[in-house]
């Protein structure tokens, strides 16, 4: 379809080219021969008008330029919008798994073949259904079925004479339309397609086909499974710790603001802040306070917790990946001078 749009335009545009040259050669072999030309160079030379002969001469050009342009642009368009046609028109009437024709197309080329009956060779139509199809995807998942109808499609695509045309119906059932040339041509023909699908046949090879794409399934998921469920524990571990050092760094920072205020002294920290932290480190965190001089206008409290990162999670999925760290709350206030 898009060829023939293609060369029609072109002949199109060629003889819309040939038009306008020849009018133009008609114009100016008048103008020659009417003394037009010699007229309206003199009169411009008279009142002086050569640069505004040019101007628009210029201008024309110009308009010309952009008229080329688009009709450049509108051809492009002209052109994607039958390459998106002959594509949408491909896709309708093939199958998008397997790539034969669909329903839809074979029942246009077995009606075709009908009308041509009275002139052109008789026509055979075989048709092929999967026997125990079914259970191939019920076991082994819907990629090995997929992978076994593309199998089957591709074996019929080899299988198929010249002008005959292989189709899926839909689900497990394939068809083929064939000229009828010969009659043990014809039995071969179909000898040969059940062997080539029958799932069950030692010769076809498409058992093994399932098998051993079941076996790369198992094997990539023997392989990936543990790959993703260590992930999720790790996620899930890194999570925990991040919110019990960002609980230990909200206690640490309350704790230091209390000291800064005189709310309660050095030695009372440590009570104070236990109460608050997570419960599943509060056996192994250490706090401590320190100030940095005495006198209450340039102090400074520091609060600092500390403890294991194989006690930041309750989980301790991972903890011998982390065994050795120790994770550090900070927090700095300024002393508030007494009244």
């Amino acid at each position: 379809m898009t060829r023939r749009h293609n060369r029609s335009w072109g002949q199109g545009e060629l003889y819309e080219a040939l038009c306008l040259l020849t009018t133009g050669v008609c114009f100016w072999f008048v103008g020659v021969q009417s003394a037009a030309f010699d007229a309206m160079n003199r009169f411009m030379l008279n009142y002086g008008l050569s640069d505004v002969f040019m101007l628009c001469v210029l201008m024309g050009a110009a308009l010309v330029g952009i008229r080329v342009r688009k009709s450049l642009k509108l051809r492009m368009i002209m052109l994607e919008r039958d390459d998106a046609a002959a594509q949408a028109e491909t896709i309708a009437r093939h199958d998008a798994l397997t790539g034969l024709a669909n329903r839809r197309l074979f029942l246009e080329a077995v009606e075709k073949r009908r009308v041509a009956s009275t002139y052109e060779p008789a026509s055979a139509l075989l048709l092929v259904d999967l026997d125990r199809f079914k259970p191939v995807n019920d076991i082994y998942g819907h990629a090995a079925g997929n992978a076994v109808l593309c199998a089957v499609a591709e074996r019929l695509r080899k299988l198929l004479p010249g002008r005959g045309l292989a189709a899926r119906l839909g689900g497990d059932e394939f068809a083929m339309i064939v000229d009828c040339e010969g009659g043990d041509d014809l039995v071969r023909l179909a000898q040969d397609t059940y062997n080539q699908s029958n799932l069950m046949s030692k010769n076809s090879g498409l058992r093994e086909f399932v098998l051993g794409n079941a076996g790369a399934s198992a094997v990539e998921f023997a392989l990936v499974m543990p790959l993703l469920t260590l992930l999720a524990f790790a996620v899930i571990e890194f999570s925990l710790i991040f919110f019990t050092y960002n609980s230990a760094n909200h206690v640490a920072s309350a704790i230091v603001r209390e000291l800064a205020t005189n709310q309660i002294t050095s030695g009372q920290a440590s009570a104070a802040a236990m109460p608050l932290l997570p419960s599943w480190i509060r056996s192994s965190a250490t706090v401590t306070p320190s100030s940095s001089t005495t006198d209450p206008n340039t102090n400074q409290f520091t609060l600092t917790i500390s403890f294991p990162a194989s006690a930041a999670s309750p989980t301790h999925i991972l903890g011998w990946a982390y065994a050795s760290m120790t994770l550090t709350a900070k927090s700095i206030a300024q002393q508030e001078p007494t009244s």
